[in-house]
């Protein structure tokens, strides 16, 4: 999967879009991908006349650190429906995807937070 506002550059080639197209010389050629919410992707590629050479690519997510503290300590922490532990609690997990954290302690009502997790510069 490349997201449609990807960057691609292939050898000296720039390519804008996200089911790329192009012509391009026969050989081996750098890929690059970059695209601000995804991991860069970079690899070699041996493109061959006459074949209709396709590339098939699914860009990741880059991987952040989501850390729960709370007060009081030791609640339990659920991510995504899977508990995870006690408060402070430390997890990587995918940047830029939908992410649901509970808390719970006995005697109180659970807390539910819906954050939009961005990767830090």
């Amino acid at each position: 999967m490349v997201p449609s506002d990807a960057i691609a550059k292939l050898g000296a080639i720039c390519l804008v879009s996200g089911a790329i197209q192009a012509d391009v010389p026969c050989g081996t050629l750098s890929l690059l991908l970059t695209h601000p919410r995804y991991q860069d992707h970079a690899s070699e590629t041996v493109l061959l006349p006459y074949q209709g050479n396709q590339l098939r690519i699914r860009m990741k997510r880059p991987r952040i650190t989501l850390r729960v503290q709370s007060t009081p300590a030791k609640v339990t922490v659920t991510i995504n429906r899977k508990k995870v532990g006690r408060s402070p609690v430390k997890r990587k997990i995918d940047a830029f995807e939908s992410v649901e954290v509970r808390v719970e302690a006995p005697d109180v009502r659970p807390s539910v937070a819906k954050p939009i997790l961005r990767k830090t510069l």
